[in-house]
């Protein structure tokens, strides 16, 4: 494996300019079937990150039919496959050589991958989907880009026989390109959260419930909490439409979400990714689990939310209220103490503490309260191990979890796809058999794009968004579905005049 690096000269300000960043993106990828790109903020990263060409691929369609990519590894137990990919993916790394230390592996699991950790969820009925996803899929990639916007370092990492000369290419690229490129559109980007009305950012949009369905739903999750099934749910619900980018790639309307932030980078968790079956476009301000090479974990629940004053005053009285109120305090706690929990199985006795506790964090759009929750990993933990004990993430499912899964699947018409999935990197040991870092988010403010042809690079997207909202005792059910759609408008926003301006 070859590195290279250098500092580029000259005016190259436009190339900190994610839509810079993303037109390299639509031309340089438009032939892989895998393609990842987290940008500053992931995780704590302060560069670009481009990983691409696949070397290792493990992924499975959502009704667990086996769909391998590449040879099977000598001597594969295939017993092991598919309730435990992770096994079967180290297996598959070490027949290709593949260097499993270096963190340049990535995942994504849809919802509905539970059914790989909870054996009593494999029998829940098959809920309907309108676009092509997979239940999840691991990839080992052999290149990497980063791109450090402040000090104009450019790095790559690339097999030795093409190094060069994709070197050569990426020069070219960064140093001759002259397009211009322009911020995007002000409307766009989610700047003033009164701006459009929710009835004209949902133009275009089909809902899957309507407010008197929600609220149905709702009363029969209040009434399971009456009877002590459970203590609190999060019931979501989906946004589809045909969207047209004629004008613009995926990657360009990435570039749009990350500018919506009013953070000094992208969304905490946010990351787009190319798979063979669509597009994903994250937002995600939410963390799953955070591995630390020295063996400490982070989980970052979220729970409570509320909308955004128009002045800095009127955000201060929003967050006050948000904090303490009865409802959300007692909701936060609760799932703070489910991560807790879910913590203790694969950490250190006494390890697990808080050392943030409901501190706010604000959106374009919204307010939310946040916890930090941390621990020891035992040691030689492998990857399943940890994903069985926290995916998915209680804050989207609500608690106790299992039971939580089984009601929503109940009331829920529609899967939910990747929303409230997870993606992200990790590192394991030289033999697959322990972990050593991970950073996955838990995917909500999600868009996936679905190409209507049926082969990438499209023109015309089946887009959908979901979004949920967390139910408890004392819950009102138009609150509810107007969190719902509060959580969805950063999203909406940055899509309106991609489609309405033009219909």
């Amino acid at each position: 494996m070859a590195y290279l690096s250098c500092i580029l000269d000259g005016p190259l300000a436009q190339a900190s300019n994610p839509i810079f960043l993303a037109r390299w993106a639509e031309r340089h990828f438009e032939e892989q079937s895998y393609a990842v790109w987290t940008p500053p903020g992931w995780g704590g990263q302060d560069y670009h990150r481009f990983q691409w060409s696949s070397v290792v691929v493990v992924q499975q369609d959502r009704d667990l039919n086996r769909d391998l990519s590449g040879e099977e590894p000598d001597s594969l137990d295939l017993n092991s496959h598919p309730k435990n990919p992770f096994q079967y993916f180290a297996q598959a790394c070490a027949k290709s050589e593949v260097d499993l230390t270096q963190g340049n592996t990535w995942l994504l699991l849809t919802y509905q991958a539970y059914q790989l950790f909870e054996p009593v969820l494999n029998n829940l009925p098959k809920r309907p989907y309108p676009v092509n996803q997979p239940l999840y899929c691991l990839v080992a990639f052999e290149k990497e880009l980063r791109w450090h916007a402040e000090t104009r370092i450019l790095e790559l990492w690339a097999p030795d026989d093409v190094a060069e000369s994709l070197w050569r290419q990426i020069l070219d690229f960064w140093q001759t390109e002259t397009s211009p490129v322009n911020q995007p559109p002000k409307d766009s980007q989610g700047s003033s959260p009164q701006a459009l009305s929710t009835e004209l950012l949902l133009s275009g949009w089909t809902l899957s419930e309507t407010p008197e369905s929600f609220t149905t739903k709702v009363s029969h999750i209040l009434n399971a909490i009456q009877a002590g099934e459970v203590y609190q749910a999060n019931l979501s619900l989906m946004l589809q439409r045909r969207l047209d980018l004629e004008q613009e790639s995926p990657w360009a309307l990435f570039a749009s979400i990350l500018a919506s932030s009013t953070l000094p980078y992208a969304a905490p968790y946010a990351m787009m990714a190319k798979t063979p079956w669509g597009f994903l476009l994250s937002n995600s301000p939410e963390m799953l689990v955070s591995l630390e090479t020295g063996g400490t974990i982070y989980s970052r629940p979220i729970a409570g939310t509320r909308g955004r004053g128009d002045t800095a005053e009127e955000d201060r009285t929003i967050g006050e209220t948000l904090r303490q109120n009865p409802k959300e305090r007692a909701e936060h706690l609760m799932l703070v103490d489910l991560i807790r929990n879910d913590l203790g199985r694969i950490c250190r006795a006494g390890s697990v503490d808080v050392p943030e506790l409901m501190v706010l964090e604000r959106y374009p759009h919204i307010t939310h309260i946040v916890s930090l929750v941390r621990g020891r990993l035992k040691e030689n933990t492998d990857l399943y191990t940890v994903l069985q004990a926290l995916f998915p993430g209680g804050t989207i499912t609500g608690c106790p979890k299992i039971r939580c899964i089984q009601l929503l699947n109940k009331h829920e018409d529609i899967d939910r796809g990747v929303y409230t999935g997870s993606a992200g990197t990790f590192s394991m040991s030289p033999d697959g058999q322990s972990l050593r870092s991970l950073k996955s988010n838990i995917l909500i403010r999600t868009l996936w794009l679905s190409p209507v042809v049926g082969k990438m690079p499209s023109l015309t997207y089946d887009a959908t968004i979901h979004v949920g909202a967390g139910i408890v005792a004392d819950s009102v059910a138009g609150d509810e579905y107007r969190e719902c759609l509060r959580k969805a408008q950063t999203l909406l926003g940055v899509l309106y005049d991609r489609n309405n301006g033009r219909e």
